[in-house]
């Protein structure tokens, strides 16, 4: 015999839960006595309940299924009369509760293999031990499914907790990920219900998602807001949910108002709670983003007005937790191991504000909070936030900015509730601003109206003025950077803080390099230096290492650079600072790109990423390095993903400059595959991006890239604009590599002339053009004029430009001509390291030969011909002079070995890439062939010899 529940055939169909469903069948299954599902109000559990019956009635022949619904039973006789009714069993009159519980009990154990679904049983969980005990022990075949917000805690049972239905992310976008999470499938069903036409379409579907994680994925408040379909589209539901208790009250007509309404749902929870329970729930309404058992006895003060006291925090939260009210989860960033923190769902959150404001008290509970959370700054002398600040702080963020969002809403606005907010705002720096959790924008606008709102400590001041600059430099707003750096310089001298003109003087010396003024840039990164020398301030010292190494590099002097921030890097290390370490590998690795030595650049690339907590800012810097790493070696495919999660990252954060630099990184990528039209639209979104930030290389770089793509077009007068106004903005420029890339592009002017020429068979012209063209090549790959390293040696950006013009140089004839005509990309490409030590084709394995000494000058002897003179071949007696150097044998003998060791080269994979002609032999022309400056062997490369001679 089966009780069916009231109603339950107007049920919708039953959605998502599939994995709980089963584990609740394979429990009973296994011959669990007592189960009991558990979950927060509006989750689902009467209804998980009743679908398992449902499937078990075809399964269970002769089994008696039986519903009680216990919601308002108020004791042990409310509940047995309830039972006794679904028995069909008249209760014996006269006789005590024990005696009732017994008799059911007996009448429980026929037939054997009863299951008894006892629904809302939180209620009555402290007397359920007299209860469900005889009438388990009377009836030894019998089992008990029980739904509650908390668990029994008797012997023998089985818990199965519901947590809420699976949301899309916040970053989804697809409307076919959207559609398939289990929310949002139970809204477009609940919908329907009210508007048979609903379908979720791309204009709603963010909306939908939405809603559903704004009502934590709970089963009723997701069919509450389904009801207003039938008056309201998804983002009007989404704009009411910050009233969401007056919103979601359309229950199904005559549901009992504990399952009609989200607010009768948690009413019903927070009826049942002891009066301290009540005190403690309210008062973690004043945690945002979840707390710790510290912050909770630091901040719920649970002692007035209890008779006899309280009992301990950590008690009431157990309590609490096993009420379904808060949740507990495990902390995984590392170095938290052990720790567990505590939340509430956004509802029940809402809900505990409310009845703290009626309890009274908020504005005590928020001053503990703001107390509790304001000591994690440590001691007031630190120069710069210390690393387990930094942890703590990204973990605290949410609570941290409530903490500043008070202080600064109350009125009127006291000097100590400014400098409450500064010391929040402080504390936020390098979760915001460096690890770029969350947009600017909002943290700026808070430290201005902390800023202009009252007096604060000049130290506290100067600091925030820093770091106010910091975020203007981060936003790409280059000129209200430098007078806000100025600023904070005054400041901090007028103060007497020496540790903040260092810092400011760092950074001022940065702009004035990048501003190439020189002069004033030595003058400033000199005296931050002196300052933190005398200070003795290691941390200090590594951000000026740091610093000046980033401007070393900027200006293409790579090699000095490089001992720069490797030294910062060893700085932060020793001061056991990740985030700054962090920050120093990814300069280290941007170093190592900048002098071509790729294996090393992605070594401390995926160093900088393992030290990454949730440092997205720098995460997308990063990723941008190994994204033109990969570029370089040819690897088009992976650098684009590189390039693209980059882009992603800044994108997310509101990194305007990092987007535009990656929309031009990824314009060289489509550029060298030969995507003409690809690389033109990156270009321009780059340069349109970069408008405006003050950035002045890449403004420029892109732009030369531009016009170079647009004479591949065949766009010639387009091209010629494009190279005027970058020549232009270069001016009197004076970083050689900025220089050299736009001479580099600007030649393709030639380049694509010589094709012209070359088409209209004028060989005279065409090989004039071909030698204009080269000219910067040649340039790029002398030593710079004070004798440091070559251009193309120090500069990634130098590098791709010599890679492609060579290839325009080396186009035929056919190529050039009408507008639209695509470069084909190089089919062959060859890396060949220091001396040919090593050489590699495309993506094979290199190949070594460090004995094979004639074998190595030949084909350095090629491989710089070809790139001093791309299709000039090399005459046989040239190759035996640079492979045997000195040696005087006979002419065939001669040329014998220069053909044996042609051979040797062309069975190590260089055949499809030597060609012979009468003049000589020569490397294919339309190849990419690049030296590498790494002494070291690549990865990969076997310890032995291949080819000895």
């Amino acid at each position: 015999m089966t009780i069916q529940p009231p109603g339950t055939s107007a049920r919708g169909a039953f959605i998502g839960r599939g994995r709980e469903l089963r584990a609740l069948g394979e429990r009973i299954d296994a011959g669990a006595r007592l189960v009991t599902i558990t979950g927060a109000a509006g989750m689902g559990k009467t209804r998980l309940a009743l679908e398992w019956a449902a499937s078990a009635l075809a399964t269970r022949d002769g089994a008696r299924l039986l519903f009680c619904d216990l919601s308002e039973a108020k004791g042990i006789d409310d509940a047995c009369a309830v039972l006794a009714r679904a028995l069909d069993v008249p209760l014996s009159a006269g006789g005590t509760a024990d005696d009732v519980v017994a008799q059911l009990g007996r009448a429980l154990a026929e037939p054997p293999g009863s299951v008894v679904i006892l629904d809302n049983l939180e209620q009555l969980v402290d007397v359920a031990p007299r209860m469900l005990g005889p009438w388990l022990s009377f009836a030894p075949r019998a089992q008990l499914v029980v739904t509650s917000r908390e668990r029994l805690r008797l012997d023998g049972e089985v818990s199965l907790g519901l947590e809420p239905l699976g949301v899309p992310p916040a970053e989804e976008r697809s409307l076919c990920a959207i559609a398939s999470s289990d929310a949002v499938e139970l809204f477009v069903a609940r919908a329907r219900a009210v508007r048979f036409d609903f379908e979720l379409t791309e204009a709603d579907a963010e909306s939908v998602a939405a809603i559903v994680r704004r009502v934590d994925g709970i089963p009723l408040a997701i069919e509450l807001c389904a009801a207003r379909m039938g008056v309201l589209a998804p983002g009007q539901i989404l704009d009411r949910l910050a009233r969401r208790f007056e919103l979601l009250v359309t229950g199904a007509r005559g549901a009992p108002a504990r399952k009609a309404t989200l607010r009768g749902a948690i009413d019903s929870s927070w009826d049942l709670l002891a009066p301290w329970e009540k005190d403690a729930l309210a008062q973690c309404s004043v945690f945002t983003g979840g707390f710790s058992l510290d912050a909770a006895e630091a901040v719920l003060d649970l002692g007035a007005g209890h008779e006899g006291g309280a009992p301990p925090i950590l008690d009431v939260l157990q309590s609490l937790h096993d009420k379904s009210l808060i949740r507990a989860f495990d902390l995984h960033p590392p170095g938290s191991a052990g720790e567990r923190r505590y939340g509430m769902l956004e509802s029940l959150h809402a809900y505990a504000e409310e009845r703290l404001d009626e309890l009274g008290g908020k504005e005590a509970a928020a001053r503990r909070h703001a107390a509790y959370f304001l000591r994690m700054e440590g001691p007031r002398e630190a120069t710069l936030p210390r690393v387990i600040d930094v942890r703590r702080a990204s973990l605290e963020a949410s609570n941290l900015i409530a903490v500043c969002t008070r202080a600064l809403a109350r009125r009127p606005l006291t000097p100590e509730d400014a400098e409450a907010a500064l010391r929040g705002l402080l504390l936020l720096e390098p979760v915001l601003l460096l690890c770029a959790k969350g947009r600017l924008e909002p943290y700026v606008a808070m430290l201005d109206a902390a800023l202009e709102a009252a007096s604060a400590p000049p130290a506290l001041r100067t600091r925030a003025l820093y770091t106010r600059a910091i975020s203007d430099l981060l936003r790409g707003r280059v000129l209200d950077s430098f007078l806000g750096f100025q600023r904070a310089l005054d400041e901090a001298r007028a103060a007497g803080s020496r540790a903040d003109e260092c810092l400011a003087l760092t950074k001022l010396g940065l702009m004035f390099d990048q501003a190439e003024r020189p002069d004033d840039a030595r003058s400033c990164f000199d005296r931050a230096r002196a300052i933190a020398l005398d200070l003795d301030e290691a941390s200090l010292h590594a951000d000026w290492m740091l610093t000046y190494g980033g401007a070393l590099n900027w200006r293409g002097r790579a090699t000095e650079a490089l001992g720069y921030v490797e030294q910062a890097a060893a700085g932060f290390h020793a001061a056991g600072d990740r985030r700054g370490e962090s920050l120093a590998l990814a300069q280290v690795a941007l170093a190592r790109l900048s002098l071509g030595r790729l294996d090393e650049a992605e070594l401390a690339a995926d160093q900088t990423l393992a030290l990454l907590q949730e440092d997205r800012r720098t995460e997308g810097y990063v990723l941008g390095i190994l994204g033109r790493v990969q570029q370089a070696r040819g690897r088009f495919d992976e650098a684009r993903e590189k390039l693209g999660a980059a882009l992603s990252i800044h994108r997310a954060v509101g990194d305007r400059w990092s987007e535009g630099v990656l929309h031009g990184y990824l314009g060289d990528v489509a550029f060298e595959e030969g995507r003409l039209d690809d690389a033109r639209a990156a270009y321009s979104e780059a340069l349109a991006r970069l408008h405006g930030t003050g950035e002045r290389h890449y403004s420029i770089v892109f732009l030369a890239a531009l016009g170079a793509v647009e004479a591949g077009l065949g766009h010639e007068g387009t091209a010629a604009r494009h190279f005027e106004d970058a020549a232009e903005r270069l001016g009197g420029g004076r970083v050689l590599t900025t220089r050299i890339a736009v001479e580099l592009h600007s030649a393709h002017a030639e380049a694509s002339r010589a094709r012209v020429a070359a088409a209209a068979g004028d060989e005279t012209a065409a090989e004039r053009h071909r030698l204009a063209a080269a000219a910067p090549i040649a340039m790029a790959q002398a030593p710079a004029p004070d004798g440091t390293f070559a251009p193309a040696g120090c500069s990634a950006d130098v590098r791709l430009a010599v890679r492609l013009l060579e290839r325009a140089i080396a186009l035929p004839a056919a190529s050039a001509g009408t507008p639209g005509d695509r470069p084909p990309p190089a089919m062959t490409r060859l890396v060949v390291g220091p001396d040919a030590r090593w050489f590699r084709m495309q993506d094979r394995p290199p190949v070594p030969f460090l004995k094979a000494k004639a074998a190595r000058l030949v084909l350095a002897f090629l491989v710089r011909a070809r790139i001093d003179a791309p299709g000039r071949a090399v005459p046989l007696a040239e190759l035996f002079e640079a492979g045997w150097p000195g040696e005087r044998i006979p002419p065939k003998a001669a040329a014998n070995r220069v053909y044996v060791t042609l051979t040797k080269l062309r069975k190590l994979g260089l055949g499809a890439l030597l060609q012979s002609r009468d003049d000589g032999f020569l490397l294919d022309p339309t190849a990419v062939v690049l030296e590498s400056l790494d002494p070291g062997q690549p990865p990969g490369m076997p310890g032995a010899d291949i080819c000895n001679e």
